[in-house]
């Protein structure tokens, strides 16, 4: 039960900081170039675009509250038990 309230507050942080960093992309015209690398150990060059960005923090901030969901359920479950 505590690691899905563990969850939801580190995904929930991320999702929002790495929204921020996509919003300040994206209105400033920036785009992250870096290096990866790839499974077999190859390095690959990767970017991410502002709206990249977003939408990887919008999808985070969903799996929060998924987890959060997760979390105040088995809480109920918890708290019926006693």
């Amino acid at each position: 039960m505590k690691i899905y309230k563990a969850l939801f507050w580190i995904t929930l942080i991320t999702g929002f900081t790495i929204f921020s960093i996509g919003a300040y992309l994206k209105f400033t015209n920036q785009v992250s170039i870096g290096l990866t690398a790839g499974r077999l150990g190859n390095i690959q060059q990767g970017t991410i675009t502002g709206f990249s960005g977003m939408l990887l923090g919008v999808l985070l901030i969903l799996l929060s509250i998924w987890t959060y969901r997760i979390y105040r359920e088995e809480k109920e479950k918890f708290d019926r038990m006693e």
